[in-house]
């Protein structure tokens, strides 16, 4: 029921979303590297993140 909600609740927002990508350190495990991304589509995000329809779960 928790999920539900949360998925509820993005899905009612109409503003964009924040997302952080980060590189990876391979040594370490910490960031080395961030970029803010501003999305108001989600649809706009998938093919940057190489991202199919079917591999992205509920929306």
């Amino acid at each position: 029921m928790k999920d539900a909600a949360i998925e509820s609740a993005a899905s009612m927002s109409t503003g964009p979303r924040h997302f952080i990508l980060q590189a990876l350190d391979p040594d370490h495990g910490s960031p080395v590297l961030e970029a803010m991304l501003l999305v108001t589509d989600l649809e706009d995000l998938r093919p940057l993140l190489d991202i199919d329809a079917s591999d992205a779960g509920p929306r």
